[in-house]
């Protein structure tokens, strides 16, 4: 029988260090850098055909390594950050899972001895819940929601065929397309250079985003019907910009 084969992209997952802390560990003390690349490689994930997978929590850039025993993978497995704070009055708020901590308490393990990672008793306020990014502009729920609402929205990138037209010096440009629909999403994913793309036909923009004067998150919009591209033009995008064209019927 005929079947089709699907591609599931993704970072991680239970078994593995969470993504954002181990590019936090490359950058080091830079975490503006690692929070914008961080955001650049999930629209590069979201981007591709398939069924992207995303890791709960990885949306709030939750943080998780691996620690030997007697924890082992639970410090990647903690329970997701809901809330600004899981304590109310000296006691786990209604609905937030904290067996983890239960676990941790049994070993002797406690906030004062977690690693500066923050994987172990989730610092409060540290804005990594939901709680404090739902709704706020600019936050990575906020751009993981955009970004997942671009499939939603565009059936090509959902469902369509993917052609790389670039890859060069962490200079991407995709095309997908479905039925009638054609979309060119671009991603320039270097820290300082600035990268340029010749248009074949005409485009109109439907979303951007760029780091936000802060460094740390990204600004964003959709729809703008007053730039649209004609055959020959070059685009220029800049260091950490995201384009997306769709052509002109």
């Amino acid at each position: 029988p005929d079947f089709k084969i699907y591609n599931f992209p993704f970072l991680d997952n239970h078994d593995m260090d969470r993504i954002y802390s181990v590019i936090e560990g490359f950058y080091k003390s830079n975490k503006e850098l690692a929070k914008l690349q961080y955001g650049l490689l999930y629209a590069l994930v979201l981007a591709m055909d398939g069924m992207p997978t995303i890791y709960y929590g990885n949306e709030l850039a939750m943080r998780g390594l691996k620690w030997s025993e007697p924890v082992y993978d639970l410090t990647v497995r903690e329970p997701m950050q809901w809330y600004a704070n899981m304590k109310e009055n000296g006691d786990f708020k209604l609905g937030y899972a904290y067996w983890t901590q239960r676990y941790y308490e049994k070993f002797g393990i406690t906030e004062s001895s977690a690693s500066s990672d923050g994987a172990i008793f989730d610092d409060a306020y540290d804005g990594v819940s939901v709680e404090e990014q739902e709704n706020v502009n600019g936050s990575f729920l906020e751009f993981f929601k955009a970004l997942a609402g671009l499939r939603k929205k565009f059936s090509s990138i959902a469902f369509g065929n993917l052609e790389i037209l670039k890859d060069s010096k962490n200079f991407y440009v995709l095309r997908r397309k479905y039925e009638d629909e054609e979309i060119v999403y671009m991603l320039n994913m270097h820290f300082k250079n600035v990268n340029q793309y010749t248009f074949e036909s005409e485009y109109t923009c439907v979303f951007f985003a760029e780091p936000r004067k802060n460094g740390e998150t990204f600004y964003f919009h959709y729809e703008n019907p007053n730039w649209s591209v004609k055959i020959g033009e070059v685009v220029q995008i800049g260091p950490r910009q995201i384009y997306v064209f769709k052509r002109m019927k």
